[in-house]
């Protein structure tokens, strides 16, 4: 990884071993052998992949990845104390959502002397065999074991309860939809396509973090990831959406890796052809282009649809809005938001079994399978920078759209780390009382 690139070549990867489970498990979300729903929860290896290695380095100790993390607010609980203990129940008028991935702080504490419960130890050999043949036996001592008083905070897996959380926080969290198909003939229906899951991954995000820091008053800032298979788009937050979302030792962001050779060059951005010059594409050809082309065999093959009025305004402005009305949702999962629409009768059959009489669907010829990358509007995705500040979307707002894998890619992911890495520091600084204990401790060997 190097500044002089503008940390361009950074990886989540770090090994040719990782880099090929990137590759497996998107192969496999795009399968049209395995997804032949284009389900979005196929596409939840490679996040997965991806949310552990972000996480990887960033204060080990004490930072883990948690999917489908409920998030629940309430008035009864949001300002409880980390002391507090509250009996099982479900508080009236509360709010909750499930982000698909949850980046989360926890700091626990080993419990006072005459509050904590038996702590054990494993038995030497020699008395194993006499523990486990006995009749009178304790059946809150697990077999093997003996008590013993509380040690430290890596006494062994089964002391868990000798622990009470100190402190919890949600560093960032992710929200997947489902790709759109590759079938579409043009970029601009892809990417038409591709705008609409993301503004609803986004209205999905921005209810969750609303949900994040009422539950969590001392929490100040958040990162949110939208991700739609391959294509991601991310926001630095704040409580207050009026403040700006400030960066500690902020001197890697203003590294300018420019060559000092490059001509002054501005870009002429590629816009959409004018509506008004291309025949108008009914809704219900759109996810089958051949049939487009077949209505209009004058158009070129080479040349692209506009994009169709959807009324949407694009993802970052849709967000940036703090007024925008965010529909009512009483779950995440409903079935429109992870199934396939309905089989398109033009791309299946049925012909009769020789055997049994029958009739079975039998694949029709179908358009073929166009990866699209590039959208023709450079403006709307997002490109390798210069300077890592130029890759910071405004607080509270969303980026362009970027593809995984990319160098623009490892730049915001290398940018989003270090941003995770400070805020997770400056948590441990506040809430863990010896922080090199658990540095120690990590090396030592475990007891089981």
């Amino acid at each position: 990884m190097s500044a002089d690139q503008a940390y361009g070549d950074y990886q989540l990867a770090k090994t040719r071993r990782r880099k090929f489970k990137y590759n497996a498990t998107l192969c496999y979300a795009y399968s049209t052998r395995y997804n032949f729903r284009r389900l979005e929860s196929l596409t939840h290896a490679i996040w997965n992949l991806a949310s552990d290695d972000l996480m990887d380095d960033i204060s080990p100790d004490y930072t883990i990845v948690v999917p489908q993390l409920t998030v629940t607010s309430s008035e009864a609980t949001n300002n409880a104390s980390a002391d507090d203990s509250i009996e099982t129940t479900s508080p009236k008028g509360m709010a909750y959502r499930t982000p698909d991935f949850t980046g989360v702080f926890l700091a626990p504490k080993l419990r006072e002397m005459l509050d904590c419960p038996p702590t054990f130890e494993v038995l030497p050999l020699e008395d194993r065999l006499e523990d486990l043949t006995a009749n009178d036996y304790d059946a809150c001592i697990p077999a093997g074991y003996r008590k013993c008083a509380p040690s430290d905070l890596y006494s062994g897996i089964v002391n868990w309860n000798a622990l009470k959380m100190r402190a919890f926080a949600t560093l960032w969290h992710a929200e997947l939809k489902r790709p759109p198909s590759r079938r579409y003939l043009y970029p601009s229906f892809f990417f038409s396509k591709l705008e609409y899951h993301l503004n609803v991954a986004i209205a999905s995000s921005d209810e969750q973090a609303r949900i994040i820091f009422e539950s969590e008053p001392k929490t100040q800032t958040l990162i949110s990831i939208a991700a739609i298979g391959e294509w991601w788009a991310f926001s630095l937050r704040t409580c207050d959406a009026s403040n700006a979302f400030e960066v500690k030792d902020a001197a890697f962001l203003d590294h300018d890796c420019t060559p000092p050779s490059a001509p002054a060059v501005q870009l002429e951005l590629i816009h959409d052809i004018p509506s008004d010059t291309l025949p108008i594409i009914p809704r219900h050809l759109e996810r089958t282009a051949s049939n487009v082309l077949a209505a209009h065999p004058n158009i070129p093959q080479t040349l692209a649809v506009p994009e169709p009025a959807t009324g949407r305004r694009s993802p970052r402005l849709a967000s940036s809005s703090s007024t925008q009305p965010i529909p009512p949702q009483h779950s995440e999962r409903t079935p429109s938001n992870d199934l396939a629409a309905r089989p398109n009768i033009s791309h299946s059959l049925t012909v009769p079994d020789p055997a049994t009489g029958r009739r079975s669907p039998r694949p029709a010829s179908r358009p073929k399978k166009i990866r699209w990358l590039r959208n023709r509007n450079m403006d709307d995705q997002a490109q390798f920078v210069f300077k890592l500040r130029d890759a910071l979307p405004e607080a509270n707002a969303w980026s362009k759209i970027v593809l995984f894998g990319t160098p623009a890619s490892n730049q915001r992911f290398y940018l989003i780390h270090e941003l995770l890495k400070r805020e997770a520091e400056r948590l441990v600084e506040v809430y863990v009382e010896n922080p090199e204990l658990g540095k120690d401790a990590a090396r030592a060997p475990s007891s089981n």
